[in-house]
């Protein structure tokens, strides 16, 4: 009897506790969305306007689209100087908004099954760090990026030069892009700076040759 009143005891118990809630998962264009934030990218940045920066990044990371959050106070004309190599695009945000007050988030909306955002990256005032939009009250804390110890870090590939004359092509033409967009919304001085840069630090390069003769002219 003793036996039996404590099975039932027990059996009372364990049926009385309510399992721990998940978290809901990421619907697949929020995943998505969080691995264009881990793609890595490479930047060089000397005064340029944050719409302009925007077209760069998006052309560097596929299907990546970007809002500047104008109606609540971002300017397109918002002018950085800022330098990486091969950094996350997250790293990227992080450390060129360091000193400023914009942030960014991704967008989301529960109450819009249809909104036109869910999934862009929107640049906002705020230290937002990739939170989704609807949770965006408060700066999330920055991810760890410290290796673990017990993993060694892989010895870096060696450039051939091949590869490094591609990529010198590659960061020319980058610059040729943007001293053009200069040009085109009239900032000569501007564009020509550009111009004198890439003929300077790109010797040799097809963009180079460009630009010494948009020089020219």
């Amino acid at each position: 009897m003793r036996w039996f009143f404590s099975t039932v005891v027990v059996s009372g118990l364990l049926g009385s506790v309510v399992p721990a809630q998940e978290k809901p998962k990421d619907s697949p264009i929020l995943a998505a969305a969080r691995v264009k934030l881990e793609t890595k990218v490479t930047v060089d940045y000397n005064e340029v306007r944050l719409q302009e920066i925007a077209e760069d990044l998006k052309k560097q990371v596929e299907n990546l689209s970007i809002w500047l959050d104008n109606s609540g106070g971002v300017s397109n004309n918002m002018t950085f100087t800022y330098k990486a190599k091969d950094k996350m695009l997250a790293e990227v945000f992080d450390e060129m908004f360091a000193k400023t007050d914009l942030g960014y988030v991704i967008g989301q909306n529960k109450s819009k099954p249809n909104y036109r955002f869910t999934g862009w990256i929107i640049i906002k005032k705020g230290k937002f760090r990739g939170q989704l939009e609807d949770e965006a009250t408060l700066p999330a804390k920055p991810p760890d990026k410290t290796p673990p110890k017990d993993k060694p870090k892989d010895k870096p590939p060696e450039t051939k030069p091949e590869d490094k004359a591609q990529q010198l092509e590659q960061e020319a033409s980058r610059k040729l892009k943007l001293a053009k967009m200069f040009a085109a919304d009239g900032l000569i001085d501007k564009a020509k700076a550009r111009y004198k840069e890439i003929v300077e630090k790109y010797p040799g390069t097809k963009a180079a040759k460009e630009a010494k003769e948009l020089l020219n002219k």
